[in-house]
C-alpha cells in the first residue's frame, strides 16, 4: 500500500472517530487538503452546538488537521482547532498510539492504559478563557500536550495554562475572560459580583477572613 493512500485512509478513520464534544453536530466538511510529499491533511468542518433559547443553533467552522510519523507513517495526531486558536474536543481512545522508532510496538511510556483525558483551562494573551482537551500521563504532561497544540494552531502571544482537570471533573468558568481584582471591587462593579451591602453573608465572610488572620498570628 502506497504511503499517500494509507495517509488517506488514517485521515479518514481518525476524523470519522474524533470526539467533537458533547452537543456539537457536524453538518458538512470540506475535501482533504494536503501536500506530497508530506505528513500533515487539513479540512474544514463545520459544526453547529446546541441551540440557546429559541434562536438558531450556533455555527463553527474548525480546521481539523491530522499528522503522521515522518519514519513510520502512523497517526501521531489529530486536532480540530476554531479560527480564535479553541481547541475542540480530542481524539478517541481508538485512534493510533504513537510508535517507537521500530514502528512495531506502543512506546511504555505513553501506553494506552497510563493515559488520561484533562482538560487543560487558560487564557490567551487578550484574557479570554479556553479549554483543551487532550490525553496525558499526568496534570505537567497535560499542559505539554496543549502547548503542542495551542503551537500548532499558530496563535499569537504567550497564552497561559491555569490548571488541568480530568475530564470527567464539573467546573464553571465565571465568564469569557480573566477578571482583575480591581475590576471585582471596583464599586461600580459591586452588585455584579455580589459584594454589594446588601448581602449580609459577605459580611460575614469578611470576618471570617479577619478573624483567621488575627488567630494565625
Amino acid at each position: 500500500m502506497s504511503k499517500r493512500k494509507d495517509q488517506a485512509e488514517q485521515a479518514d478513520k481518525a476524523f470519522a472517530d474524533y470526539d467533537f464534544g458533547s452537543s456539537v453536530e457536524v453538518t458538512d466538511t470540506s475535501g482533504w487538503e494536503y501536500t506530497t510529499p508530506g505528513d500533515e491533511r487539513k479540512r474544514k468542518v463545520f459544526v453547529e452546538t446546541e441551540r440557546e433559547d429559541d434562536g438558531p443553533a450556533p455555527r463553527s467552522v474548525l480546521t481539523f488537521t491530522v499528522r503522521f510519523d515522518p519514519e513510520s507513517g502512523s497517526l501521531v495526531e489529530a486536532t480540530a482547532i476554531d479560527g480564535n486558536g479553541q481547541v475542540w474536543g480530542a481524539m478517541s481512545d481508538r485512534a493510533a498510539i504513537p510508535q517507537t522508532n521500530g514502528g512495531s510496538a506502543p512506546c511504555p511510556e505513553i501506553a494506552a492504559s497510563a493515559m488520561r483525558e484533562y482538560k487543560v483551562l487558560g487564557a490567551h494573551e487578550n484574557g479570554n478563557f479556553f479549554e483543551i482537551r487532550v490525553e496525558a500521563t499526568d496534570p505537567v504532561h497535560a499542559f505539554g500536550a496543549a502547548a503542542l497544540r495551542l503551537q500548532a494552531a499558530d496563535g499569537e502571544g504567550d497564552p497561559e495554562f491555569h490548571v488541568a482537570l480530568l475530564a470527567d471533573v464539573r467546573y464553571e468558568l465565571p465568564g469569557d475572560s480573566v477578571v482583575s481584582m480591581t475590576t471585582v471591587l471596583d464599586a461600580e462593579q459591586a452588585e455584579v459580583f455580589g459584594i454589594g451591602p446588601q448581602r449580609p453573608s459577605n459580611q460575614r465572610a469578611v470576618e471570617a477572613v479577619c478573624q483567621y488572620g488575627h488567630n494565625s498570628r
